[in-house]
């Protein structure tokens, strides 16, 4: 099967080392002015930067992002795709991948008034996937903070595509820990920490009376969610910290990872069709069909050590006619984003979120509702498991 090298190698291709191919043709395009229209809500959406602390290592200071339902003024400007920090960087301002995202506006409100209502509103945590930055799940923020939810996403200093700290300076991608089981494992440990350490700073600003979010964050409903390996790690997450009431992963593989421990959670896989992803690499020629019964088999164990752990609701969504950038905003903003299936992007991301929306309502509002009952307003959906 595809493994997470594979997949990282086709990722920074996109986003660093396609100058050559987009260069004859004079510069990736950009392919709408708002290719996240499909996503508005009954909202209007706000975004903003804020400060997290990675206390699990030297304690640096980074930016992050937070989507939010917002009030719509004529004073405030529709957000840039990226933050322009990206573009004024000189390892990457010159690749005509980077540059063309320069023209792209989301249909988020800058520093927009957040939506004032009695209640506080349920907050989700993303992780992007490796190589990637955590504005590549911008579709799915814009549908959720439009409908009634607070996202925030980071980046992973030195295994995701930039992180910005706080004094202004990037941390580019370096991370090859991939490479081995073990780096693997202790990647995903890290990012979920990371995760962790992104919730304590949102129980902060919730907290301080001069932040804008103060009580408008409902600490006691939070999940967290990511692509790749911020899905996987987005799992590893709700089991080392509880506080995580729901955990949905986007594609992102299991091996070799630990045994999972919940506590009356919520936990959602959502992926590739695995039996058109092994055919799609046997007619690629990068698997034999003599390997299949062995790649079935991991597979198999991989799902069990997920669904053998207890105290936790789970599904198991399969995704037909999509392959792993399918999860992420590209295939809407890039016109040669490898690694697409034949599924429409819209739609796709239309049924995600959809799905997540479904998803996080039942952990947090309606626990003996099932995500079943969503399904059929899920496009390319089908339930492969499940665990009440």
């Amino acid at each position: 099967m595809i493994t997470l090298k594979k997949i990282i190698l086709l990722l920074l291709s996109l986003l660093l080392c396609c100058s050559m191919a987009t260069a004859q043709q004079k510069g990736e395009q950009a392919i709408l002015p708002d290719p996240f229209f499909a996503a508005k809500g009954q909202y209007a959406v706000g975004t903003t930067s804020f400060v997290w602390q990675d206390t699990n290592t030297d304690g640096t200071k980074y930016i992050g992002q937070i989507w939010y339902p917002a009030i719509s003024t004529a004073k405030a400007n529709r957000a840039p795709y990226l933050p322009e920090c990206v573009y004024k960087t000189a390892d990457l301002k010159n690749d005509p991948t980077v540059a063309s995202l320069q023209s792209v506006t989301t249909g988020c409100l800058w520093d927009a008034p957040i939506l004032a209502q009695s209640n506080p509103y349920p907050v989700l945590i993303y992780s992007p996937g490796l190589g990637l930055s955590g504005q590549a799940g911008t579709f799915f923020f814009e549908y959720l903070a439009s409908r009634g939810y607070i996202i925030a996403a980071i980046n992973h200093p030195g295994s995701s595509f930039y992180t910005e700290k706080a004094d202004g300076s990037l941390v580019l991608y370096q991370d090859n820990s991939y490479d081995t089981p073990f780096g693997k494992a202790a990647l995903t440990k890290r990012v979920a920490g990371q995760l962790s350490c992104t919730l304590d700073a949102l129980i902060r600003l919730n907290a301080t009376p001069e932040s804008a979010f103060f009580g408008k964050i409902d600490t006691a409903n939070v999940g967290v969610f990511g692509h790749s390996i911020g899905g996987r790690s987005a799992l590893r997450a709700a089991a080392l910290d509880k506080r995580f009431k729901a955990a949905a992963n986007l594609d992102g593989s299991l091996e070799n990872e630990d045994p999972y421990t919940f506590s009356q959670q919520s936990i959602l896989l959502a992926q590739t069709d695995v039996g058109e992803q092994i055919q799609a690499e046997i007619t690629a020629g990068s698997t034999k069909p003599a390997e299949i019964p062995k790649i079935k088999k991991e597979y198999q164990e991989w799902i069990a050590n997920l669904f053998n752990a207890g105290h936790a609701k789970e599904y198991l969504i399969y995704y037909k006619n999509t392959q792993h950038m399918n999860y992420t905003d590209l295939p809407l903003l890039l016109e040669h984003t490898p690694n697409v299936g034949t599924a429409n992007s819209t739609v796709i991301l239309l049924s995600l979120s959809k799905l997540l929306d479904g998803f996080f309502s039942e952990a947090f509002f309606h626990p003996k509702a099932s995500l079943k009952d969503k399904l059929p307003q899920c496009p390319y959906a089908e339930l492969k498991r499940s665990k009440l």
